[in-house]
């Protein structure tokens, strides 16, 4: 479901950068990242280092990223850097999930999908949020 979804996202409007620069070597595709950076999240597997070694060793993600193992330094500077667009694929993972009607049967207690509070949020419907990050300091 990970590689449908994130292979029939326009990542350009979404707000990834999907050109590669012209010095130094070719980044990862961010619809590769964004595929690990989901799977971890609906697995549970949120660190930067974990994310590195399920890449090399779980045979479902080493299909779904296509045997690509990038590094945790990587795999941190990715969610660092496109965080709004992680934000963004969220809301569309959700709307998706409520077209299927997957959150029918969760009871109010259940934390699907995974730990992420961004995706527990829209499946609540409560919408974009500012993060502590971005509200401007009072005082």
């Amino acid at each position: 479901m990970i590689d449908v979804f994130v292979d029939e996202l326009d990542l350009a409007i979404l707000g990834f950068k999907t050109e590669a620069a012209d010095t130094g070597r070719p980044a990862y595709h961010p619809g590769v990242m964004l595929k690990l950076f989901i799977y971890g999240y609906l697995n549970r597997v949120q660190s930067a280092r974990r994310l590195e070694r399920e890449a090399g060793r779980n045979v479902e993600l080493m299909w779904l990223i296509r045997r690509l193992v990038p590094d945790f330094k990587t795999i941190a500077d990715f969610r660092r850097d496109h965080t709004r667009g992680i934000t963004r694929v969220c809301r569309e993972f959700v709307v998706l999930c409520r077209k299927l009607d997957l959150f029918a049967n969760l009871r109010p207690s259940q934390s699907w999908p995974g730990p992420c509070p961004t995706f527990r949020r829209y499946a609540r419907g409560e919408g974009e949020q500012v993060s502590n990050r971005e509200r401007p300091r009072q005082g």
